[in-house]
C-alpha cells in the first residue's frame, strides 16, 4: 500500500529542516520525483546550504518542457524556480550563477520566473542573465503577455544601472518589428488587398506600455543611441504597412490621415503602431534637443530620410526651438511645396500662429506674396482640369482661390495690418468660421440613424391639418447625415403612441397619395404601440385607414426611401403586425363586427409577393422570414384571427357544439389554409413555416381538419423535405409539447427522429435537433414515450450524434433543478425510470469520453436535491466509478454535506472518487464544504468513517491542497 501523503510531507519537513548530507540529500530527491511533494519541498525550503547541495547534483540544469495536450500546449511550473527566486536575499551571486548553468528551453513558465529573479538582481548580475535570455527571445514570434510586463522592468533596471547596451540589444530584440509575411512580394496594387499587419513580437498594448513607461529611462541614459533605435522603429512601421512597392518608396505616408498632429490632439486616435512610435519619437526629441538640438533637427530633415513624418516631428521641434535654426525655420513657411502639402498643414499653420511676428520683415512679406498669388488654388484647378477633366467657370475660379488665400490668413489672422485684415475679414464674412482649418483630415463622428427636421414638442403641437400639410411640403436636402422623412416618420410614430384619439378622428387626412408611404408605414406601427400600451383605439377608422392603404400600389416608381422601401410595401407589413395584435384581449381588442372587412385585409395581405420566390430558398431561417416579410406576418395574423373569433364565442351557449364543429363557424379561415396548402398555387416554405409553428393550435381550433391536414403539413416525402424542415423547425423550437397533440404527430416524431442526422443545428439561430430532445424527454416524463427498446425516446438515443444525444442528460437535470422541490410523487418516479434506462444503454466498465460527457451531468440531478436519497447516493457512486467528473461539484459537495450524518461512509466515498477523477489542481471550488464533512468524519465514532476521513484527506493533499494536513493534526 502506498505510503500516505502527509506522512511523506512530515519526512520532508524533517529533511529541510536540517542541513544537508548524503543520506537526507538522496532521500530528498527521492521524494520529489513527485511533482506536488517538489512543490511542497521547494516552497518551504529556505537555506543556502541546500542549494548549494543541489546546485552540484545539477537539480536547476534541466527545466520541465511544454507538454502538448491535445489541441493545448501547456507550460508546466517548474517549483525550483521559487526557491531560487527567495534565495536571491541570501546569495545572489550564487543565484545568477544556478540560473546560467539552466539549459534551453522553451518552457514560458521557466523564462518568466528567470525575469522575476533578473528583476531583484543588481543591475551587473541582472545583465549577464538577460544576455542568456536574448538567445530565447530573438526565437520567439510573440511574447507572452506575462513576460512582456517583465521585459519592461528589466529595461529600466539597466537603463538606470547604467547597462546601456544590454539594454538598448534587449528593446532592440523585443520592440523589433517585421513586415507582414502575405506582403513580400514587390507589388501588392489592388486596392482589394488587406492592410498588411505589423510582426511584433508582443501585444500592440504591452508594446505602447513599454514604450511610454520604460524607454524614458534608455533615452535618458542611452541618448542618441536610443533616438536612434527609436527612428529605426517607426521607419520600419511605415515602411511595412505601406501596400505597394511605390508607397514603400515614400516619401508619401499619408501620416496626416492617421496621426493628424505631431502634438498630443483628440483627431489623434494613438492606437496603431505608427502613432505609438511617432509619440515616443517626438519624445525622445524633446528629452535630447536641449543638448542635441540641432543634430536631431539635421537627422530628422536629412534628404535620405523617406518618410515625411520625420520632417514633420522636425517642424513641431522648430515650433519649440524656433531661434535654434532660425532661418531655416523660416524658409519652411515659404516653401511652396511644404505649404501645400496636407502633410504639413498642421505644423505648419501653428508655426505661422505660434511665431510670425518674430520671423523677419522680408520673410513676412514673401508669405503674404505667396497667398497673395492664390498659387494653391491655381495649381489644384489645373491638376482638376488635366487629371480628371472637370471645367471652371471663372466665378468658380475666383472662388476657390479666394477661399484659399483666406486659409492661409486664418493662422496669422492677429499679426496682419489694416489692409491685410481687412481682406481677411471680407473673406471670413464670405465664407464663414471654420471648425478645424488646421487640419487636412478629421475622423469626424458616427452617424447613429436617421433625424428629423422638427423636434418631437414641435410636430406633436401641431394640428393635424397643419401635420398633413408639412410632411407633403417638407423635402430632404439627401446629404448625408441631415434630416430626412425617415427620421420625421419616427417622431410621427412616437405621437401616434402617445395620443391615438388625435390620429383617429381625422386619419382620412392622411388618404393622401401626395404623402410619403414612409409617414403612412410609421402611422400604422404608431396605433400599434399604442395597442402594446393599452390604449383605447377607435378601429372604424383605423380599418377605413387600412383599406385606403391595401388600395394604393405597392410600389411607387418617383419613391424610394432611405430605408429601401420601394412604397406601400413595409406599410403593408405594418398593417399585418397591427392586425396581430389587434387580435389580443381587451381592452384593445377589435370589435367582432369589423370581421369581414378585417378578414379581407388579411386575405389580400397573404397574396403579397414578398418574400419572392428568390429570397424564399431552403438555406434561409424561415420562421424569421415569416415574421418579417408581408405575407408572412400575414399568415400568423390568420391563424390570430381564428383565436379570436373563437374566443368570440365563449358566450354562446352552444360554444361545447362550436368547438366540435371547428372550422365549419370559420369557413373563410378553413378555406384559406386549404389554399395555402396546395404547393402549385402556394409553394413558399416560408408560408408552410407558419403552420408549423401554430400547429397545436390548428388543433384546437379544429382537430379533424388538423388531422387530416397533418401529412401535408409535415409531408414525409424525400422529395418534399424542405417543407417538412420549414414546417418541423418552427413547430419543435416554438412550441411546447401538448399532450393532446402528441398522437396526431408521433408518427412525425418518429419520421424527424430517423432524419435527425440531416437537422441543421449550426445555421439555425434555434437548434431543432435539442428542441427534440426536450419534447421527446417531457412526453416520456409524462408518461406518453415508454422506457423500453423501440420506444421514439430508444430510437432517438440510437439514431442521434453524441452531442445531441447528451442534452438529454442535461435538459432533464435542468427540469429537476429549475421545479423547485413542486415536482409530484408520480413524476419522481418516471425521472428515477429514465436515469435507470438511461444508465443500461452504458456500459459503465467501458466508457468513452463522450459517454462521460453525458453521465456528467448526474450532477445536476444530485444538485436539484428532489430524488429519493438512497437512489441519488447509489447512481452517484456508480457515475463516479465509472470515472466520470461530473458537472455541478460544488453543488454535488453541499449535497454530501447535508447527507453525510445519515451517509457518512458512501459520502466520503463519493468525495474520493470527485477528487480522484478531479484530476486538475486549482479548479476544486468545494473546498470548505469538503473541509466540512472531513472534520465531523474525523471525529465520527465509527472507526472505518475515520479511516475513510484520512485517506480523502490525503488525497487532497495529492492534488496540492497542503492545508489540507492541518486537519490530521
Amino acid at each position: 500500500m502506498p505510503e500516505k501523503f502527509f506522512n511523506q510531507i512530515s519526512k520532508l519537513d524533517d529533511l529541510i529542516s536540517k542541513q544537508p548530507n548524503i543520506k537526507s540529500l538522496t532521500e530528498f530527491l527521492n521524494l520529489t520525483r513527485n511533482s506536488i511533494l517538489a512543490e511542497y519541498a521547494y516552497k518551504n525550503l529556505d537555506s543556502k546550504e541546500w542549494l548549494i547541495a543541489l546546485k552540484e547534483k545539477n537539480v536547476f540544469s534541466k527545466p520541465p518542457n511544454p507538454e502538448k495536450k491535445g489541441d493545448f500546449i501547456q507550460y508546466p511550473n517548474w517549483p525550483e524556480m521559487d526557491y531560487l527566486t527567495r534565495m536571491v536575499l541570501k546569495d545572489e551571486i550564487l543565484v545568477c550563477d544556478t540560473i546560467l548553468d539552466i539549459q534551453e528551453t522553451d518552457n514560458f513558465t521557466v523564462h518568466y520566473d528567470i525575469l522575476d529573479i533578473a528583476e531583484k538582481l543588481n543591475p551587473e548580475l541582472a545583465a549577464k542573465i538577460m544576455v542568456k535570455e536574448l538567445d530565447y527571445l530573438k526565437n520567439q514570434e510573440k511574447i507572452h503577455i506575462l513576460y512582456s510586463h517583465r521585459i519592461g522592468h528589466i529595461l529600466s533596471k539597466l537603463a538606470k544601472g547604467n547597462k546601456i547596451q544590454a539594454a538598448l540589444k534587449l528593446a532592440k530584440i523585443v520592440l523589433d518589428i517585421k513586415p507582414d509575411p502575405r506582403f513580400e512580394m514587390e507589388v501588392q496594387d489592388s486596392f482589394l488587398s488587406p492592410s498588411p499587419q505589423l510582426q511584433i513580437k508582443m501585444d500592440t498594448h504591452d508594446y505602447s506600455n513599454i514604450l511610454k513607461k520604460h524607454m524614458p529611462d534608455l533615452v535618458e541614459a542611452g541618448e542618441m543611441d536610443t533616438f536612434f533605435l527609436l527612428i529605426d522603429l517607426l521607419y520600419k512601421a511605415i515602411k511595412y504597412s505601406m501596400v505597394n512597392k511605390s508607397e514603400k518608396e515614400g516619401p508619401a505616408d499619408y501620416s496626416y490621415i492617421w496621426r493628424p498632429a505631431i502634438e498630443d490632439h483628440e483627431e489623434n486616435t494613438p492606437m496603431d503602431l505608427q502613432e505609438i512610435l511617432v509619440e515616443s519619437v517626438r519624445d525622445a526629441a524633446i528629452r535630447l534637443m536641449p543638448k542635441y538640438g540641432l543634430k536631431i533637427l539635421r537627422y530628422l530633415e536629412a534628404q535620405d530620410r523617406q518618410y515625411v513624418i520625420f520632417k514633420r516631428i522636425a517642424m513641431h521641434l522648430r515650433r519649440k526651438w524656433s531661434n535654434l535654426d532660425k532661418q531655416n525655420t523660416e524658409n519652411l513657411i515659404i516653401d511652396k511645396e511644404i505649404c501645400e502639402d496636407n502633410h504639413f498643414k498642421y505644423e505648419l499653420y501653428h508655426l505661422l500662429e505660434d511665431r510670425f511676428e518674430q520671423f523677419s520683415e522680408k520673410t513676412k512679406d514673401e508669405y503674404l506674396k505667396l497667398v497673395n498669388s492664390g498659387f494653391g488654388a491655381i495649381k489644384t484647378i489645373e491638376w482638376l482640369q488635366t487629371e480628371h477633366k472637370k471645367k471652371f467657370s471663372k466665378s468658380e475660379k475666383e472662388d476657390r482661390i479666394r477661399r484659399w488665400k483666406y486659409e492661409k490668413l486664418i493662422p496669422i489672422q492677429k499679426y496682419l495690418s489694416d489692409d491685410w485684415n481687412s481682406t481677411y475679414i471680407k473673406y471670413k464674412e464670405e465664407f464663414g468660421s471654420s471648425e478645424n482649418p488646421d487640419l487636412s483630415y478629421t475622423h469626424g463622428v458616427s452617424w447613429v440613424g436617421p433625424t428629423s427636421p422638427k423636434e418631437y414638442e414641435d410636430i406633436s403641437n401641431k394640428s393635424i391639418e397643419e401635420l398633413t400639410q408639412y410632411l407633403i411640403l417638407w423635402q430632404p436636402s439627401n446629404e448625408r447625415m441631415a434630416p430626412s422623412r425617415e427620421g420625421l416618420a419616427r417622431q410621427i410614430e412616437l405621437m401616434v403612441k402617445d395620443n391615438p384619439q388625435k390620429f383617429t378622428e381625422k386619419l382620412s387626412l392622411f388618404h393622401d397619395t401626395k404623402i410619403d408611404p414612409v409617414y403612412i408605414r410609421d402611422i400604422i406601427s404608431g396605433f400599434r404601440e399604442a395597442i402594446k400600451d393599452k390604449k383605447q383605439i377607435e378601429w372604424e377608422q383605423v380599418i377605413e385607414f387600412l383599406q385606403w392603404v391595401m388600395a394604393q400600389p405597392r410600389e411607387v416608381s418617383e419613391y424610394k426611401s432611405e430605408y429601401n422601401d420601394p412604397g406601400f410595401v413595409f406599410a403593408r407589413r405594418r398593417t399585418a403586425d397591427l392586425l396581430e395584435h389587434g387580435f389580443s384581449s381587451e381592452p384593445t381588442e377589435i370589435p367582432e363586427k369589423f370581421r369581414s372587412k378585417i378578414w379581407e385585409i388579411i386575405r389580400l395581405l397573404t397574396d403579397d409577393p414578398d418574400p419572392t420566390i428568390e429570397e424564399d430558398r431552403p438555406s434561409n431561417d424561415y420562421s424569421s422570414m415569416s415574421i418579417n416579410t408581408v405575407s408572412g406576418q400575414a399568415m400568423h395574423a390568420t391563424i390570430r384571427y381564428g383565436l379570436w373569433v373563437r374566443r368570440k364565442q365563449e358566450n354562446q351557449v352552444n360554444f361545447k357544439k362550436l368547438v366540435e364543429e371547428g372550422f365549419v363557424h370559420i369557413p373563410e379561415l378553413r378555406d384559406l389554409l386549404n389554399l395555402k396548402l396546395d404547393r402549385k398555387k402556394e409553394p413558399r416554405l416560408t408560408i408552410r413555416s407558419v403552420y408549423g409553428k401554430w400547429f397545436p393550435w390548428l388543433v384546437l381550433l379544429d382537430q379533424k381538419w388538423a388531422e387530416k391536414h397533418v401529412n401535408v403539413i409535415f409531408p414525409q416525402d424525400h422529395e418534399y423535405e424542405n417543407y417538412f424542415f420549414s414546417a418541423w423547425y418552427s413547430y419543435i423550437t416554438f412550441t411546447r409539447a401538448f399532450d393532446n397533440v402528441f398522437p396526431i404527430l408521433k408518427h412525425v416524431y418518429d419520421y424527424a427522429i430517423h432524419k435527425i442526422q440531416e437537422m441543421d443545428d449550426d445555421n439555425q439561430m434555434y437548434k431543432p435537433s435539442e428542441s427534440l430532445v426536450e419534447h421527446l424527454v417531457v412526453y416520456s416524463l409524462r408518461g406518453l414515450i415508454e422506457f423500453k427498446e423501440g420506444s421514439l425516446l430508444d430510437k432517438f438515443f440510437n439514431l442521434s450524434p453524441a452531442k445531441i444525444k447528451l442534452h438529454i442528460f442535461d435538459y432533464s437535470g435542468l427540469l429537476l433543478l429549475n421545479s423547485e422541490g413542486t415536482i409530484p410523487d408520480d413524476m419522481k418516479v418516471k425521472f428515477i425510470e429514465l436515469w435507470d434506462w438511461l444508465e443500461k444503454k452504458y456500459d459503465f466498465n467501458k466508457l468513452s469520453e463522450e459517454d462521460k460527457d453525458s453521465l456528467k451531468w448526474f450532477g445536476i440531478w444530485v444538485a436539484s436535491d428532489i430524488l429519493e436519497i438512497n437512489w441519488v447516493i447509489e447512481k452517484l457512486l456508480n457515475v463516479l466509478q465509472a470515472g466520470v467528473k461530473v458537472e455541478h461539484d460544488k453543488d454535488v459537495v453541499e449535497y454530501l454535506s447535508k447527507v453525510f450524518s445519515d451517509f457518512p461512509f458512501q459520502t466520503l466515498e463519493c468525495l474520493n472518487l470527485m477528487i480522484i477523477n478531479h484530476k486538475e489542481r486549482y479548479q476544486v471550488f468545494w473546498k470548505d464544504d469538503a473541509r466540512k464533512i472531513l472534520s465531523d468524519a474525523l471525529i465520527n465514532d465509527n472507526f472505518k468513517v475515520r479511516e475513510k476521513a484520512e485517506e480523502v484527506v490525503n488525497q487532497f493533499g495529492a492534488l496540492g491542497y497542503f492545508d489540507f494536513g492541518d486537519l490530521l493534526k
